[in-house]
């Protein structure tokens, strides 16, 4: 079992910030991949807040990040504080910069005909929220990823 990882219903399965390294090119290059805890923990918004420090703290530590990737069901079809926070907590508190890099992927998707289905219009109106009162444009069209893992089923 692995120790950063928590499968109890409502937690967040990754517990804490950790890096999976792939060398590629027999070692010339590598590909880092940061795995973090998820927002809307069922602990509440105390550990959300902490798993947000801890994200930021972890990524601050490197020079560059060449892509953010933020993974939704398609089905929220209507926006929630909790949605809202989710994107907001770290978005608006990375350099402006990173917004070029942001990628939205959707998960579980074969039930929207691997579209982004009801979370996107949610989205939408949490970006422009972002762009607005934080100054960050976040672009939503050549970033976004549909699929869906049906093989693994």
């Amino acid at each position: 079992k692995d120790q950063n990882e928590c499968l109890d219903t409502g937690m967040s399965a990754t517990q804490n910030v950790k890096s999976y390294v792939f060398p590629i090119r027999n070692g010339a290059m590598k590909i880092r991949l940061i795995d973090s805890p998820g927002i809307g923990d069922v602990r509440g918004i105390d550990q959300d807040n902490t798993n947000c420090e801890n994200i930021l703290s972890y990524i601050a530590q490197f020079d560059k990040l060449h892509a953010i990737c933020y993974l939704f069901k398609p089905t929220n079809s209507r926006i929630t504080n909790y949605f809202d926070y989710c994107l907001t907590q770290i978005l608006s508190r990375l350099e402006k910069s990173a917004s070029k890099n942001i990628i939205f992927i959707f998960t579980n998707t074969r039930g929207t005909d691997y579209g982004p289905g009801d979370t996107f219009p949610n989205l939408e109106k949490v970006v422009d929220d972002i762009k607005s009162k934080h100054h960050v444009d976040i672009p939503l069209d050549k970033n976004l990823f549909c699929f869906d893992n049906e093989a693994f089923r």
